[in-house]
């Protein structure tokens, strides 16, 4: 329910810095006193963070116009009159300065979003209880009480101030209350020309028009009674009749005259105020909607992340680039999107597609579950291993001297960590923006790419202990590495024969998997709870065993799992380039109980952009934080087959 407003007070001091010719100015840029309908901002409602983020950046703007800086807030304070600001106006300010001087340019503006408000209809009073400041402005408006800008005047119509009003409305004591719905939060903005303009001062003098007519419809009606009873009257008089008639005529000419001198004051008076509505209509961030999730569905998802990344790549605005601006061009002149400017969801839809993509070149880690965390690095307390029940007997429950031992188990603390991955990619100084654009989606495909391929390789392949890379402080032990530890790993069946050796002609057979299973104790009992992960020279191999059920004899339910090849004994497989490669010692198959494990994901994908002016290239950084963790950590939930190459 946050409106973005304008409302003026006045400056009552300026004075001139001798030192660098800047000029301070002094004054409430808003006060506690009612407009002239009614509105109120409280004092306290300055004081609930309002002010945090405008203090950030505390710019003074000339008229609302964010391309105008003209100087900054040095001070303020909020007292009992309101909120009190010091103002340094810079000399660059040019004619700006100039104009405060003479006294022609005398008031504030301040931009606020409402908050929390309650409205009383019986009033018609805004009680401003809450608020965020957006921005500051000097602007033309005089100083006065009749001439600050009410709530009311931040809408067009009549109809979308009384949809805004009815949100505050407090509910009635006698009935439960009731939460009003709206299709679309999103006020649409619109650029009023001069046809439009003219149609707007018709429409008010036709609205005018018609109420002067049912006025003098209601008058002549009742002349009309009265005329009636003159009637009478004439009957008895009949020498009287000449003079009702003529007093009828000149009470008809002066309310003609009267109608006409009304029409002719209210054309005046649009007339003088066709400047302030003209400019009323360009503002185009005069109310400004907090949500706008309904609005976004209407522009392509690709055709916003290109323009998020082609900006990102330029160093421009949106709005700057081509592409950016035919986006913009498109959404306005759709007449079922009510989106006519970037937003922040802009920036969110480039990491989700980022993210999506990197999802769709994922094998290994969509078999994980993932746990959203708050910060880097947080300890859980689990027991997710329990053991037994126990049978509790019909004497000694209850009882309030049980002799049965207490049933305990320990916790255990597992510490989840989020590592930050990053990837980069990188263009010369004079690609053009026309160039780049073809070249959009092959950058989001490489950065993708090689997150995902890192993720894999990690997953499967990273060893804290000795990988001197910064990923053997971060990111914990991959599949192969775990099962050397939490397993035994499994080179052959029990006899010579069945051996694998690495570049000979032997071959892995279902007979392998049954080994390493069994080494995985009561976690590889239920073929539902294990998954097997091949290299590509295992699959080859098992392709040619009798008891592997390759894909198109799995079913249609197997498809539903990335990269799955087929099955053996229950158990799904799928092949994963990043196994390691054909060597003595190397695991060639993996069977993991992905329940053990967890994926802890701190946030999603961050796109961030700078220039390298040493190496004269622009860099792009695609960034995540997500990480690697068992929860039984010396559960057997993981075990491998490996090469053998003396056949020992």
């Amino acid at each position: 329910m946050n409106e973005l407003i304008h409302l003026r007070a006045s400056f009552v001091e300026k004075s001139v810095n001798e030192d660098d010719q800047s000029l301070t100015i002094k004054g409430y840029a808003s006060t506690v006193n009612k407009d002239r309908v009614g509105d109120v901002i409280l004092k306290d409602a300055w004081s609930k963070g309002g002010l945090n983020n405008y203090l950030k950046n505390p710019v003074i703007l000339a008229f609302h116009d964010h391309k105008r800086p003209i100087g900054k807030m040095i001070d303020y304070t909020v007292d009992e009159v309101g909120l009190k600001i010091t103002a340094k106006i810079s000399k660059a300010a040019g004619d700006i300065t100039d104009l405060i001087k003479d006294g022609v340019l005398q008031a504030f503006s301040v931009g606020v979003r409402v908050k929390e408000a309650d409205y009383d209809n019986g009033t018609d009073t805004f009680l401003i209880k809450d608020v965020e400041l957006h921005e500051v402005s000097v602007v033309s408006i005089p100083a006065n009480q009749d001439s600050l800008f009410s709530i009311a005047k931040c809408f067009e119509t009549e109809t979308e101030f009384a949809e805004f009003k009815q949100k505050f409305v407090k509910p009635e004591t006698s009935g439960a209350p009731t939460e009003e719905k709206s299709e679309n939060n999103h006020k649409e903005e619109f650029i009023m020309d001069s046809n439009e303009l003219e149609q707007l001062i018709s429409k008010a003098l036709s609205s005018e028009l018609s109420k002067q007519k049912s006025e003098e419809e209601a008058r002549k009606s009742a002349e009309a009674a009265e005329a009636a009873r003159r009637a009478e009257i004439v009957t008895i008089a009949k020498s009287g009749a000449e003079a009702l008639v003529e007093d009828l005529k000149k009470s008809m000419k002066q309310s003609e005259e009267a109608f006409a001198g009304k029409m002719a004051e209210l054309q005046n008076d649009i007339i003088a105020k066709s400047e302030e509505i003209a400019r009323i209509t360009r503002d185009r961030s005069k109310v400004e909607f907090g949500d706008r999730n309904v609005a976004e569905v209407a522009l392509d998802k690709k055709a916003i992340s290109e323009a998020v990344l082609l900006s990102k790549i330029t160093r421009k605005e949106i709005g700057e680039t081509r592409l950016g601006k035919q986006l913009l061009e498109k959404a306005a002149a759709n007449a079922s999107s009510s989106f006519k400017a970037p937003s922040d969801l802009w920036e969110q839809t480039l990491s989700n597609t980022l993210e999506e993509e990197i999802q769709l070149q994922l094998v290994v880690a969509p078999m994980f579950r993932e746990i959203a965390m708050q910060s880097a690095k947080q300890v859980i307390s689990v027991n997710p291993d329990m053991g037994y029940a126990d049978w509790v007997g019909s004497a000694s429950y209850g009882a309030t001297a049980s002799t049965d031992p207490e049933v305990t188990k320990t916790l255990l603390e597992v510490t989840l960590t989020a590592p930050k991955l990053a990837a980069k990619a990188f263009l010369t100084d004079e690609t053009e923006e026309d160039a780049i654009i073809p070249i959009l989606p092959l950058i989001n495909e490489g950065l993708a790419r090689a997150h995902a391929r890192k993720i894999e390789w990690a997953l499967l392949n990273n060893n804290s202990a000795s990988d001197t890379g910064e990923s053997s402080k971060t990111f914990a032990d991959g599949l192969v590495i775990r099962a050397g530890t939490l397993s035994t790993a499994v080179a052959a069946d029990g006899t010579a024969s069945a051996k694998v050796i690495a570049g000979g002609t032997s071959k892995f057979t279902s007979a392998h998997i049954v080994a390493a299973r069994r080494k995985m104790l009561k976690y590889g009992v239920n073929p539902n709870d294990i998954m097997g992960i091949l290299s590509l020279d295992a699959w080859y191999d098992l392709l040619e065993d009798t008891e592997f059920a390759s894909l198109n004899e799995v079913g249609s339910q197997a498809t539903k799992l990335t990269g799955v090849v087929g099955r053996v004994y229950g158990i799904n497989f799928l092949v994963s380039p990043e196994m390691p490669a054909e060597a003595d010692g190397a695991a060639g198959i993996v069977l993991v109980n992905p329940r053990n494990f967890l994926v802890p994901r701190l946030r999603g994908v961050t796109l961030q952009s700078d220039y390298d002016v040493e190496r004269q290239r622009r860099v792009l950084v695609a960034t995540q934080r997500l990480g690697f963790s068992s929860i039984i950590s010396a559960a057997k939930a993981v075990a491998t087959v490996t090469y053998d190459a003396d056949g020992a």
